[in-house]
């Protein structure tokens, strides 16, 4: 999305029969001038999703926001991943950070959780 195009949004669900599973996604980005000259651009993007013959659910997210000015450029992502069986969750995000085209921070966290079903 080029700078000072606004804004735009996507939603949609549904049920891939063939395989069983109800999903629901979105799509969500917005792009505007900020202070000091700055062109300002985020996105989010995500998709739930349930498979109907195993119980698993997931749910796969990202967030990117870019700054621009004359002088300089950066950037942050966030992901997300999440699984869930009848055992565990187990969670991922990572995180990019630039500055211009090179990677000044880049970390991962993940953490498996059991579960505890009465």
């Amino acid at each position: 999305m080029a700078p000072g195009s606004g804004s735009s949004a996507s939603w949609r669900h549904g049920r891939d029969v063939l395989r069983h599973r109800t999903f629901a996604e979105v799509d969500h980005g917005s792009s505007y001038r900020a202070g000091y000259g700055a062109a300002c651009q985020e996105r989010y993007i995500g998709r739930v999703e349930v498979d109907g013959h195993t119980g698993r659910q997931s749910a796969v997210a990202s967030s990117r926001f870019d700054i621009s000015w004359p002088e300089a450029r950066v950037s942050s992502e966030a992901r997300l991943d999440l699984q869930v069986d009848a055992e565990d969750f187990d969670i991922r995000v990572n995180l990019d950070v630039r500055e211009g085209d090179e990677t000044v921070a880049a970390l991962e966290w993940r953490r498996r959780i059991p579960r505890r079903l009465a």
